[in-house]
């Protein structure tokens, strides 16, 4: 009996050590298992977060660039209640998408099939459905000296939202979106005309809310006489901001507010004529738009409660609107 009982405790004995090295053999398999699902996860996240496009490396519909300082990202996106797709670039800290840039605006997509990339003669083009013929593209020539190069060509996001295709190794600027702006005047970004090459950089509304294409307003400068800012509707005018001044647009008095918070810089000389600006506060973010209804807006972003404010907007009345004024310059808004 007893050599029994013995024989029991050694196999008890053995079958106990058996399941222990079982449970730690699982336990290190599944440490390893966790480090490497990690490990994968981090290196998607990373390879997400990149900033640059190049002739190796294409963004389909679904995923980002982001610029470095994760202020601005750049991909597919469909606005309002449409299910057209759009390449865009948007604020990415913030939870409400504000689109302040459309690529192919008036060439939307259909489905999710789209992707950004650069094709063999150095442009940036957006193909659907594996389509050889691109829906968009920056549709720029490479200098003789250059066009060996396109392998070098890569188009990233900067953080002040500007898309820059260039030359990998010298820098040198091909093509940038800042260039071709759409409905929103952002810090660094200029409106204006260039006197030598007659390139003008005009704000122009969406259609909608839900369609992004060319609407029938714009903000510019007039190229004829002494330049003053102008929104236009349909090519008439609509409002008049009026020459610069020195300080502030002579039409736009109340404006000389906003001195304290933007910093604007007018160029106006042989070359070119062109107003910008940036933040005195570098934490404040705004933005500067022409909507579809006919206003020029400023917002700023209210952290306390998650939304655009709205700073400024012209006209503020019917006064304001181009031609209104009666004889005398009277005018009843009522």
């Amino acid at each position: 009996m007893r050599s029994m009982d013995s024989a029991k405790n050694l196999l008890y004995l053995f079958t106990t050590q058996q399941y222990h090295k079982h449970k730690l053999s699982m336990m290190h398999n599944n440490l390893l298992l966790n480090t490497w699902i990690q490990l994968v996860l981090t290196f998607s996240f990373c390879s997400c977060s990149s900033d640059t496009i190049s002739i190796h490396k294409t963004l389909r519909d679904g995923e980002l660039l982001v610029s470095r300082s994760k202020t601005f990202a750049l991909g597919f996106f469909a606005p309002g209640k449409s299910t057209s797709r759009y390449v865009g670039i948007w604020y990415y800290n913030l939870p409400i998408q504000t689109v302040v840039w459309v690529a192919n605006r008036d060439s939307p997509i259909n489905d999710t099939s789209g992707i950004l990339s650069i094709d063999p003669n150095g442009n940036l083009v957006i193909h659907n459905n594996h389509s050889t013929i691109p829906i968009w593209s920056t549709n720029v020539s490479l200098p003789q000296s250059q066009r060996n190069s396109t392998i070098a060509v890569i188009a990233k996001l900067s953080d002040i939202a500007n898309l820059v295709l260039m030359i990998n190794n010298t820098k040198t600027v091909i093509w940038e979106s800042f260039d071709h702006p759409t409905d929103t005047l952002l810090p660094y970004l200029k409106i204006g005309f260039n006197r030598k090459t007659n390139q003008s950089w005009v704000l122009q509304s969406w259609k909608t809310d839900d369609d992004p294409g060319k609407g029938a307003f714009t903000v510019e400068f007039s190229t004829i006489g002494k330049p003053q800012l102008f929104m236009y509707n349909h090519n008439l005018p609509w409002w008049r901001g009026g020459h610069w001044n020195g300080e502030l647009f002579a039409g736009v008095p109340n404006i000389k507010r906003d001195m304290e918070t933007f910093n604007v810089s007018f160029v106006e000389d042989e070359n070119s004529v062109a107003i910008s600006y940036n933040m005195f506060d570098k934490s404040v973010i705004a933005r500067k738009v022409v909507n579809q209804s006919g206003f020029f807006q400023i917002f700023t972003w209210g952290n306390e409660k998650n939304q655009w404010n709205r700073f400024y907007s012209e006209p503020t009345d019917q006064c304001d609107n181009y031609g209104t004024c009666g004889s005398n310059s009277n005018c009843d808004p009522f």
